[in-house]
């Protein structure tokens, strides 16, 4: 899953599916958060995960980044988006196990309907 940030005229992407050793080294030293935590965060809108997430966008796409502690945006402003990879739009769009015609078959034996007399 990729997110997309805009802020003003600029774009950033970021690719959650990836996570190599250095950025996660940095994550913890700059944010005190693991990864995991860094993840849930940004599921949160927690500032510091949102300029880490800016931050490391620019970094791996080779931009002038400069220091984390110099990130500045305004989150009010901030515009998100998540694009999902080929792999996981098919993944969404295929049926769950439970759609068609089995998904009003009785599961167990209070679910059976009784007969009337």
């Amino acid at each position: 899953m990729n997110i997309v940030m805009t802020a003003g005229d600029e774009t950033r992407t970021l690719d959650l599916n990836t996570m190599p050793i250095r950025d996660a080294m940095d994550c913890e030293r700059l944010t005190s958060m693991s990864w995991v935590e860094w993840r849930e965060a940004l599921g949160q809108d927690r500032a510091s995960a949102v300029a880490f997430a800016w931050w490391i966008a620019g970094k791996r796409a080779a931009l002038e980044v400069g220091k984390f502690s110099e990130v500045d945006l305004d989150l009010a402003q901030l515009r998100w988006s998540v694009e999902l990879t080929d792999e996981e739009q098919a993944t969404e769009d295929a049926p769950d196990d439970d759609e068609g015609d089995d998904a009003a078959r009785p599961t167990g034996p209070d679910e059976a309907e009784t007969p009337t007399d």
